[in-house]
């Protein structure tokens, strides 16, 4: 028995470390660093033995403009020029493509632009519309979820096609799972942040979206042992159920695979 466990751990190890090395760097602000969304990607792609490395250049609040101009401390510019990056996701501040069309639009396409110019592939990450949020703070400015249920999508797709690049629909999924299942909150206290199980759900659509894998079957803890402090630490725990109802919704948008789940 021991030395089955021990050929399944060398041959998933071996498995993990032959496979060529993925750079990825999330670029965006805390809907991107909110419980630790780069890292949590990073071990689902190794829990399906795949080698990535994933970074992030974030900021409370920042928009892709500040990115831009290296604002509040960011050094994204420098980061992109100095590494060859294999992917780079790009997440403008959350309404930004609401409120700030102008903003999202130009600068979007620079970093766009700035990615290919480096052989790197850019994805533009399209975050989720808090509906309570946006109507306290613009009463006057109602946005009719019928006629439009993805705005902020809307924005995303339609740089991604005239950039002809491809994007991440979370915001998608986040509206899709909220009608189908009242029993799982996916924000945070404040309303507009996403909670471990938003952020578990927004991590296998990026998961799916960039490695053209399906998320089924991934774990619904992820954890790992440190060394020096002689402790585990858990970076991410879902619900089972809800894991498997996050990786079916991720397939269904990620891959248009319906029939099989409904």
């Amino acid at each position: 028995m021991r030395i089955y466990l021990f050929l399944l751990f060398y041959l998933y190890f071996f498995n993990l470390y032959t496979q060529e090395k993925k750079e990825i760097l999330f670029v965006g602000n805390s809907f991107t660093f909110y419980w630790n969304l780069p890292k949590l990607v990073e071990d689902m792609a190794k829990s399906k033995g795949l080698n990535w490395n994933v970074s992030q250049s974030t900021s409370s609040g920042a928009t892709l403009e500040q990115h831009w101009n290296s604002k509040k401390g960011l050094k994204t510019i420098s980061l992109i020029e100095k590494n060859d990056f294999d992917y780079i996701v790009l997440q403008d501040r959350s309404h930004n493509p609401i409120i700030q069309v102008d903003s999202t639009v130009i600068y979007s396409k620079k970093f766009v632009n700035l990615s290919k110019s480096k052989q790197s592939i850019p994805l533009l990450f399209s975050t989720w519309f808090y509906q309570e949020y946006w109507e306290q703070m613009y009463p006057n400015n109602k946005i009719d979820l019928t006629k439009n249920p993805y705005p902020i999508e809307a924005v995303i797709s339609k740089i991604s096609n005239e950039e002809n690049i491809d994007f991440i629909p979370v915001g998608r999924a986040f509206k899709i799972f909220e009608s189908r299942y009242l029993d799982y909150d996916l924000f945070f206290d404040d309303g507009k942040h996403s909670s471990p199980n938003g952020t578990y759900l927004a991590a296998c659509v990026i998961f799916a979206k960039i490695s053209g894998e399906s998320s089924i079957g991934l774990p619904s803890r992820f954890f790992e042992y440190d060394e020096e402090a002689h402790k585990w630490i858990y970076y991410n725990i879902v619900d089972k159920n809800f894991a498997v109802l996050s990786q079916k919704i991720s397939d269904e948008i990620v891959f248009k695979k319906i029939d099989a789940y409904n």
